[in-house]
Formats: C-alpha cells, sequence, structure tokens
C-alpha cells in the first residue's frame, strides 16, 4: 500500500468517494499492469509523482484530465495488490500469423534473401511485393506474396 499523502488524498477527493477507488477504464489497468510488471519501482516513482501533481491541480481548482487520474488509480491497484499475470493486449491486425519474413519468402520463391528485399523496395507498384517495414526488417503478408506469384504467372507467356 502507498504512504503517500497524495495518493490517500487523491482517492478520497470527492469524485473518488463513495466506493472507495473510482472506477477506470480497461486500457488503463492494462498500462498499469504492465508497467508494474516491467519495472515497480519505477512505477511506483511515477505514480507518487503523478498523484501529487494531480492533488495540487486539484486543490488548486484546475482541470484534471480524467485518462491521468484513471492511470493514477490504476497504477495505485496494481501495485497494492499481488502481482498476477499481466494481461497482454490483443493484437490490433492478423500481422502475426500470417506474415513472413524476408528469408522465408525467398526460400517461396526460389531466390536469394537479397533479391526478396529488393522485390519488397520496390513494392507491388513498381513490379515487386506489397511489404511492410518493421523496424529494420521487412515482413510480407502471405496473401501479398500469393498475389504476386499469381500476377508473375499471368505475366510469363504459356509454354
Amino acid at each position: 500500500m502507498f504512504a503517500s499523502p497524495a495518493f490517500a488524498q487523491l482517492c478520497s477527493s470527492p469524485s473518488a468517494a463513495g466506493s472507495g477507488l473510482p472506477a477506470v477504464s480497461s486500457g488503463a489497468e492494462l498500462l498499469a499492469a504492465q508497467m508494474v510488471a516491467a519495472d515497480p519501482a519505477y512505477a511506483r516513482q511515477i505514480a507518487e509523482s503523478l498523484a501529487r501533481d494531480l492533488l495540487e491541480r486539484i486543490l488548486a481548482g484546475r482541470r484534471v484530465d480524467r485518462a491521468v487520474r484513471e492511470l493514477v488509480v490504476a497504477l495505485r491497484r496494481a501495485l497494492s495488490e499481488p502481482p498476477s499475470e499481466v494481461p497482454q493486449p490483443e493484437p490490433r491486425d492478423a500481422q502475426g500469423a500470417d506474415s513472413l519474413s524476408i528469408e522465408q519468402v525467398a526460400q517461396t520463391l526460389g531466390c536469394s534473401a537479397e533479391y526478396a528485399r529488393r522485390l519488397a523496395r520496390k513494392g507491388a507498384d513498381g513490379g515487386g511485393i506489397k511489404a511492410s517495414r518493421v523496424g529494420a526488417t521487412w515482413v510480407v503478408r502471405a496473401a501479398d506474396l500469393d498475389e504476386y506469384i499469381e500476377r508473375r504467372r499471368r505475366k510469363e507467356p504459356a509454354a
């Protein structure tokens, strides 16, 4: 539990009164759980600092952003509860199960990885493969590779 008077006062302010801690969004809960799992001491420092700043704003009668307040409350909960499994965010798109590395693309096409990179740099509009950069690597969706192969088959003369 926090010994911080800022946390106690923040959570006993009129809008937080009633059910103990106010309800927070699942996004704030997820972020707080991930922060605590990654580095509890640093998460505690962040929570204490945010609580002090929010308390100053409340006492001065200034506007308090709801999202920041929710994060402080979620951090307090996450830091005061026993550690549990951290919930993982769901993927935003399907670029995990059906994505291929350049090496996998090269193996499928029967070419070198360098040539596959060149095709990725060209892009679909330039006669290459539709691909995305993820950091320093290229990622190709399996459907885009299939489309490239089909395009190449249509261009080749029948033997």
